[in-house]
């Protein structure tokens, strides 16, 4: 049998040197909530809405268990907790098995197991939130529901259509079968779901990330060049390389910019040779590849780019996607130039193309003309109303019409 030595139900721990201060209990539904997902929040790539939504949690004065089961990049936990919001209070825990959960943070000396009955019945969630599907979380989200607990899946990608798969072959299938309540990104991916609790909630930016923007924008001296910028990861199998290389050979006069990592890690990496290529067009005077750095950064590269690129192959992972760079682009009061993704066509200032002639085209009468008021204001309006507090008030929507409601006692 596993001792706990940690109650998880009636203390705060808000520094890393093991204070523990007790809170009352909290009775208010969803105030408790158990995040579960494959990968830890501060991971690379598509954890940024996990992160956010989490920050947005903990904002609000909620209590958050995020349990996780990857342990990738777990060394780096420390100084990213201490910059999330102290207004709520943060766990976190690994599934070391589909019965077995350690807590990982905060430590308060040791690490203690438990079982997922006994960490059910110490947390006692309110609320239950899935991101990246896990076959391992399935028996705890079984337990949940036999307890009455609501079980909220949040759909962010086509899972099921991943080259490799380390949350386990078609996973996602079971979470959108057996939830109380679905959000997805697009309504691509919601038209594959009929309950009657759904809500469509793309992914946002937030709005420190904006007034950084504009701030840095301000300041931007007249261009020596023009240049349009790419964010995100370059090793996925939905990255256009061809329409790369066409871009970067047809608009010499054009700088290009990508900002991303060219190899995933060792479970997910699609071996698309993104290092050759990358290796290749680099060597070209208009071009240059920088690696992967933290979110907050983009913006001093935002400040001196013209356009926001989005090259991918038209797929049912790129379909049923909400891009976070095109919101981040917006932020900044770029254009973009993207692949034909119905999900961003109508943004403001997004100009999609469904063939390589005319993303080139589109790429130089962007570059080639200034940002017109009209369209800067539009562009503005859109992602004022596309912050991840926003976001979070749609899910919180979501959760609130649920009609059967479990208080923590």
């Amino acid at each position: 049998m596993l001792e706990p030595r940690v109650n998880l139900r009636g203390y705060q721990f808000h520094t890393l040197k093991h204070g523990m201060t007790m809170i009352k209990q909290y009775t208010t539904f969803g105030s408790r909530i158990l995040v579960l997902s494959f990968y830890h929040p501060w991971i690379a790539g598509g954890a940024h809405r996990t992160r956010r939504f989490l920050t947005e949690d903990l904002a609000r004065g909620r209590t958050v268990c995020f349990l996780y089961v990857d342990d990738l990049s777990e060394e780096a936990f420390d100084g990213r907790i201490r910059s999330e919001p102290q207004a709520g209070t943060l766990l976190l825990a690994r599934s070391l098995s589909a019965e077995c959960i350690r807590l990982i943070y905060p430590e308060n000396g040791h690490r203690p197991d438990y079982s997922i009955e006994q960490f059910i019945r110490e947390f006692a969630p309110t609320l239950i939130r899935i991101h990246n599907p896990s076959g391992v979380h399935i028996p705890l989200v079984k337990l949940a529901k036999s307890l009455g607990i609501p079980v909220l899946y949040d759909e962010m990608d086509c899972w099921n259509e991943f080259s490799r798969q380390p949350w386990g072959e078609r996973t996602a299938d079971w979470f959108a079968r057996n939830c109380d309540m679905i959000s997805t990104v697009s309504h691509y991916l919601a038209a594959q779901h009929t309950p009657s609790h759904l809500a469509v909630i793309p992914n946002g930016v937030s709005a420190e990330f904006i007034a950084t923007c504009r701030r840095l924008r301000e300041r931007r001296p007249p261009p020596i060049y023009r240049e349009a910028i790419y964010t995100g990861a370059l090793w996925p199998d939905w990255i256009d390389w061809d329409l790369i290389e066409d871009l970067v050979i047809h608009l010499p006069n054009i700088h290009f910019t990508f900002v991303g990592a060219i190899t995933g890690t060792q479970c997910e990496d699609h071996q698309t040779g993104a290092v050759s290529r990358a290796q290749t067009l680099g060597q070209r005077k208009n071009v240059r590849f920088i690696a992967e750095i933290a979110h907050e950064e983009l913006a001093s590269l935002f400040a001196n780019a013209d356009i926001g690129l989005i090259p991918f192959i038209c797929n049912p992972i790129t379909l049923g996607a909400s891009p976070l760079k095109v919101f981040d682009y917006l932020a900044a009061d770029l254009p973009v130039v993207s692949s034909d993704l119905p999900e961003i066509c109508s943004y403001p200032g997004v100009t999609c193309c469904d063939t390589h002639t005319a993303f080139i085209a589109a790429v130089a009468r962007l570059c080639s003309e200034d940002n017109r008021p009209v369209t800067v204001a539009k562009m503005r309006e859109f992602i004022s109303n596309s912050t991840w507090s926003n976001r979070m008030d749609k899910l919180d929507q979501l959760v609130a019409s649920w009609p059967t409601r479990k208080d923590s006692k």
